[in-house]
């Protein structure tokens, strides 16, 4: 959990980081010299997590902001039901996680990850691949009543999501 909840500053690894670093994080900026364990970057929301070497499994896991650069390769479930951010990756990749996707690396992408990059003295000049989330998970072909409202609430939902076309609600079962 290095890097837990990190809220701003810059937080340096010499070797290698454990499972979970840069979890929650808000803002900041993570280096890790070494690899990064598993679920690196999990539901981070912002700030910016840079791993010189190789990368666990499900890094980037339900992040919702943010971007995480792998100089190495990532093991499988890469981005896992990412919602928002990006990842670069420098390596091979074994999979890509649920929801995860490559995008086209553009130019915009290089200049970010210079940037980024820049701000720990460090430079890439090879190729990279970009991972998105495509938001299937996020995507609902009807409108789901287990939504956590109640009665008047839950059908004023339906009625405003019927009215605007917003498929994006989240449901859950009350059990």
């Amino acid at each position: 959990g290095f890097g837990d909840n990190l809220m701003n500053g810059l937080l340096r690894v010499q070797g290698n980081a454990g499972a979970v670093c840069g979890v929650a994080m808000r803002s900041g900026r993570i280096l890790v010299h070494g690899n990064i364990g598993s679920r690196a970057g999990q539901v981070m929301k912002g700030g910016s997590i840079v791993c010189c070497s190789n990368a666990g499994h499900r890094v980037g896991s339900m992040m919702m902001g943010g971007s995480i650069v792998i100089l190495g390769d990532a093991h499988e479930a890469l981005g896992e039901f990412m919602m928002d951010g990006e990842i670069f990756l420098a390596g091979k990749l074994k999979s890509l996680g649920e929801d995860a996707v490559e995008a086209e690396f553009a130019d915009v992408d290089r200049e970010n990850v210079t940037q980024i990059l820049a701000q720990h003295d460090l430079k890439h000049d090879g190729s990279m691949r970009k991972v998105i989330s495509d938001q299937r998970a996020l995507r609902y072909v009807e409108y789901e009543k287990g939504e956590l409202l109640f009665n008047d609430a839950q059908e004023q939902k339906a009625e405003s999501v019927a009215a605007d076309g917003n498929r994006d609600v989240m449901s859950f079962d009350s059990d």
